[in-house]
């Protein structure tokens, strides 16, 4: 697709120039300029991260509301979620400080009739908290005969085989 290839040339392009100038600054010879040249590569670095907490946030807004609305576009959400929690710590951990986990068990408990969706939340459970956030969530549900919670604590016992086989 257009738009996507010029999207990433974009993204790679201001990310290109970014490092560099990162880089550079630690080459500079004036000492004024060098310190202000790093106090705006901070600010550069400061607001990248905050976009990146807001596609986060983005992206779980994006989840509850199709779980609501009885959307396919929650499997396209917990798949992105998934990806960046599995590559990149940072987005992880802001995942988790957006109370990630929390959102999930609930999206999965509101589906828990679509056993693909279930799966792909118990995975991005696991990238997030590991077998413990996987026990957290099914202890959760113990208590309880619901088909949602049986579902779930299913679903969530294939997943801890499927991480030791």
């Amino acid at each position: 697709m257009c738009l996507d290839s010029n999207l990433k040339s974009r993204l790679r392009g201001a990310c290109a120039i970014a490092e560099e100038f990162v880089e550079g600054v630690g080459e500079l010879q004036d000492d004024e300029l060098r310190s202000l040249a790093t106090k705006e590569a901070v600010r550069a670095i400061d607001a990248a991260e905050l976009h990146n907490q807001h596609c986060i946030n983005f992206m779980l807004q994006a989840l509850q509301a199709s779980v609501s609305k009885h959307l396919d576009s929650k499997h396209d959400a917990i798949w992105l979620l998934k990806v960046l929690a599995q590559k990149h710590e940072s987005s992880k951990v802001q995942i988790l400080a957006a109370g990630g986990i929390g959102i999930v068990h609930g999206a999965l408990l509101a589906t828990a009739d679509d056993y693909s969706f279930l799966q792909e939340g118990l995975w991005l459970i696991y990238f997030l908290g590991g077998l413990q956030a996987l026990a957290d969530i099914m202890r959760q549900t113990n208590h309880s005969s619901s088909a949602e919670h049986v579902a779930l604590r299913s679903a969530g016992a294939w997943a801890i085989f499927q991480v030791f086989e």
